[in-house]
C-alpha cells in the first residue's frame, strides 16, 4: 500500500508542511487568520495529492482553496450551494472509486463551515470533515495525511477549549 517513490516522499513532505499550518490555524482566534493558514495548508494538499494521483481530491482541493480565499473575502452563505455543486460535479467527472466520496463530504462540511461569520460556529461545523478524510489518508495509504487529519481535528478541539470553554470560566 505505502510506496517509497520520489513523488510519494514529496507528496509526504507536502502534507507534512501542510500539517503544521493546519494545527496553527485553529490556535488563533480570528476568522480570518484561520482561513489564511488553511489556504496556505490547501496549496500544500494540492501538491500532495496531484504527486499520488488523487485527481478527485487535488481537484476538490483546488475548489477548496478557492472557497477559503471567497469566504474570506466574503463570507455570504448563497455561495455554499455553488462550491458544494462544484464539488459534486469535479467528484462525478474524475471519479476513480468509491473512496472519493470522502473528499466530496468532507469538502462539503468545510463549505459549511468557512462561511460561518463566527469562529466558534466554523470550528464546530468542521470538525465533522476531519474524520472523513483520515479515513480517506488511510484507504489511499498516505500516513502523513492521516496524521493531517487527526491533527487538525486535535488543534480545532483544543482551539475551541482555549477559546470557549476554558476562556470563559477565566472572565
Amino acid at each position: 500500500m505505502f510506496g517509497f517513490s520520489v513523488a510519494f516522499i514529496f507528496s509526504q513532505i507536502f502534507v507534512g508542511i501542510s500539517l503544521i499550518l493546519s494545527v496553527l490555524s485553529f490556535q488563533f482566534k480570528k476568522r480570518k487568520t484561520i482561513l489564511l493558514l488553511l489556504l496556505l495548508s490547501a496549496i500544500c494538499i494540492i501538491l500532495q495529492y496531484i504527486l499520488l494521483e488523487r485527481y478527485v481530491a487535488a481537484t476538490i482541493v483546488v475548489v477548496g482553496f478557492m472557497r477559503y480565499l471567497a469566504s474570506y473575502y466574503y463570507p455570504k452563505m448563497f455561495l455554499v450551494p455553488i462550491f458544494i455543486c462544484s464539488f459534486a460535479i469535479l467528484t462525478f467527472i474524475f471519479w476513480k472509486d468509491i473512496y472519493d466520496i470522502l473528499p466530496f463530504l468532507s469538502a462539503s462540511i468545510n463549505t459549511i463551515g468557512a462561511f460561518q461569520k463566527n469562529d466558534k460556529y466554523l470550528r464546530i461545523i468542521m470538525l465533522f470533515g476531519a474524520p472523513l478524510l483520515v479515513i480517506y489518508y488511510f484507504l489511499i495509504g498516505s500516513p502523513i495525511g492521516m496524521a493531517l487529519e487527526g491533527m487538525f481535528f486535535v488543534s480545532n478541539i483544543i482551539g475551541y477549549w482555549r477559546y470557549y470553554i476554558h476562556g470563559k470560566e477565566n472572565k
